[in-house]
């Protein structure tokens, strides 16, 4: 019975933490860069980082986001945001294959999905 009341405890005071707006850093489901590679192709996932690079396309665009681990360039339709944002985004995973001289050059980057906009890196 007390390990049912604490289990209930915990769930509660878990919900009054995620019910107030941020969540705890222990709670981010965001992906380090460095684990992306081609076999997640397909794959939908989170990454948190820094834009340092960007480069407009006549529709849409693309920028880099760095993290401690690594980069990847995300492929975006909507506005590109600014270098040194802060941002968290949603993208499907995608590798595109490139063959030269039978050998191949592929390349791992992210379509977004969805942009969080300027987070905080707790």
């Amino acid at each position: 019975m007390k390990l049912l009341l604490k289990s209930w405890a915990i769930a509660g005071l878990m919900g009054v933490l995620l019910g107030c707006g941020q969540m705890p850093p222990m709670m981010d489901d965001t992906e380090a860069i460095a684990t992306i590679n081609r076999q997640k192709a397909g794959n939908i996932a989170e990454f948190r980082g820094d834009v340092t690079e960007i480069a407009p396309f006549l529709q849409g665009g693309a920028y880099l986001l760095t993290d401690d681990s690594g980069e990847i360039w995300v492929i975006a339709t909507a506005q590109l945001p600014e270098v040194g944002e802060q941002l968290k985004v949603e993208g499907e995973i995608t590798y595109t294959q490139i063959a030269i001289a039978e050998k191949e050059f592929g390349e791992v980057y992210l379509t977004e999905i969805q942009r969080f906009g300027e987070v905080s890196r707790e």
